[in-house]
């Protein structure tokens, strides 16, 4: 899944021992995933990058993999907001699960 901002644009693919990380066409780091190994199917996502752009453009929402992971009363009380209450929640939202990661991220 692609950002927001960076779909349908050329982004480059950097796959390393650790990491994999998406560059876009002036070699900017987009965001830095850490690298899965194994024989089973494994899954792994960072939302904050795109939690951020969603609060921006809130009309994108139900194209989103987040969408499709949100509790269904969740779904259902957004899609009753307007466009200007749904840009509010996802802000929150983000700046929630921002300070959250941080937290955890201090703890270690």
């Amino acid at each position: 899944m692609a950002c927001l901002l960076y779909a349908f644009l050329l982004v480059f693919l950097y796959f390393f021992v650790s990491n994999l990380i998406p560059m876009d066409e002036n070699q900017n780091e987009i965001v830095r995933h850490k690298r899965l190994y194994g024989d089973h199917k494994q899954q792994s996502m960072k939302w904050l990058p795109y939690l951020r752009q969603l609060a921006k453009r809130p009309g994108a929402l139900k194209y989103s993999g987040i969408y499709n992971i949100m509790p269904e009363n969740m779904k259902k009380y957004l899609d009753k907001c307007k466009k200007s209450e749904r840009w509010k929640i996802l802000s929150v939202i983000a700046i929630l699960t921002e300070k959250m990661v941080l937290k955890m991220h201090h703890k270690q």
